[in-house]
């Protein structure tokens, strides 16, 4: 146990300064790229359930210090971790007390018995966490891929974790191969961590203008095979240049920091937000069934909130946006195509007298805007 410990604390020690500098350029505070469980699995399959368990503890509280997480998700993800460690130990444990005799196949039997008890150790995780997300979620929403695992990254991180312990596990957690996978782990994380910050706005943490295109070409694409229509939502803050002039751009960034951290929650989980620059905020809609009603939601976030600027309090109310709307309803729908319709619908709302959802309802035209 003080091996795997003195390794993982080694571990959250030396990838600190990274967490604490993706943090500040994100503005996430959750713990991207944790690799430690890399040394709970070989815990939990090599040592009494209690000393896994207070491994475990000792660990987590550690990246809750680092983290600074809400407490409730805190003890959610440490009880669904030790969950998963007490099932790999009683399946390692069985299958070790009926594995056969043969001293042939040892070698293949212990490999096999690391494998299932690793995949007992994931499916418990997941299951834990997948009634979790349940009794959260309002009764209408279904749980996805993104909702249990994450995007594709998140899924990569998890794929590598899980192959290093698996490692780790096999060769019984010596002082060689745990020196090894530690600095894999480190090496790993420093990488992930790079990943992550290059894709993310320095001003508000959601994705950059080119990481967001990535994403919903790719979601687009997909679109036709899942039977799903996409919507694309472009947000825009009206008179956001007067807060500017009036405030100076400190107090504007507050602003768009402010509609950042509350634009993902009025979404979808399997909405894609992104910034695009200046004010103007854009949405993929995984399916434009709720377009409207989304946009909407968006519109009643709360942007009265006081902010102190060069020492002085500064109270901004009565903030509004105007959102355009555009349904990918044709077969020949493109992330050009919708971007040009919802720009359109957006000078159509700028027009109205700001502050509305324009869509596809509403025959726009294309011309120049004055925000």
């Amino acid at each position: 146990m003080a091996l795997l410990l003195i390794a993982a604390h080694g571990y959250q020690r030396l990838t600190r300064n990274q967490e604490e500098r993706r943090q500040a350029r994100t503005g996430s505070t959750r713990p991207h790229g944790d690799l430690t469980s890399i040394f709970f699995f070989p815990a939990a399959v090599l040592l009494p359930l209690w000393l896994a368990t207070t491994l475990i503890i000792t660990v987590r509280w550690a990246r809750y210090v680092i983290a600074r997480q809400p407490p409730f998700r805190f003890i959610k993800t440490t009880a669904s971790i030790i969950a998963a460690a007490a099932t790999a130990h009683r399946l390692a444990a069985w299958m070790l007390r009926h594995q056969p005799a043969n001293e042939t196949w040892q070698a293949e039997a212990h490999m096999l018995i690391i494998v299932i008890a690793g995949i007992g150790y994931v499916t418990q995780q997941i299951v834990v966490v997948a009634f979790l997300k349940r009794l959260a979620a309002p009764p209408a929403d279904r749980l996805t891929r993104v909702h249990l695992f994450g995007s594709n990254e998140h899924l990569t991180d998890l794929a590598t974790a899980i192959a290093l312990a698996t490692l780790l596990t096999a060769a019984d957690a010596s002082m060689p191969a745990t020196l090894t996978m530690t600095f894999l782990a480190i090496k790993i994380h420093e990488l992930v961590t790079d990943r992550e910050t290059g894709r993310h706005d320095g001003g508000t943490g959601l994705a950059t203008k080119a990481r967001w295109t990535e994403l919903a070409t790719q979601s687009l694409y997909d679109a036709p095979a899942q039977n799903r229509t996409p919507g694309l939502l472009i947000v825009d803050l009206d008179h956001f240049e007067q807060v500017n002039d009036t405030y100076h751009h400190l107090v504007g960034d507050m602003l768009l920091r402010e509609v950042a951290d509350q634009l993902p929650g009025s979404v979808r989980p399997d909405d894609i937000v992104g910034r695009f620059g200046g004010e103007e905020f854009v949405v993929l809609l995984h399916d434009s069934d709720n377009a409207r009603a989304i946009a909407e939601r968006i519109q009643q976030i709360d942007l009265v909130f006081t902010r102190s600027a060069g020492g002085e309090p500064v109270v901004l109310s009565n903030r509004t946006a105007s959102i355009g709307i555009a349904v990918a309803d044709t077969p020949d729908a493109t992330l050009d195509s919708l971007l040009a319709s919802a720009d359109a619908a957006l000078y159509q709302a700028k027009a109205a007298g700001r502050n509305r959802v324009v869509g596809p309802w509403v025959k726009a035209r294309h011309t120049s805007r004055d925000r």
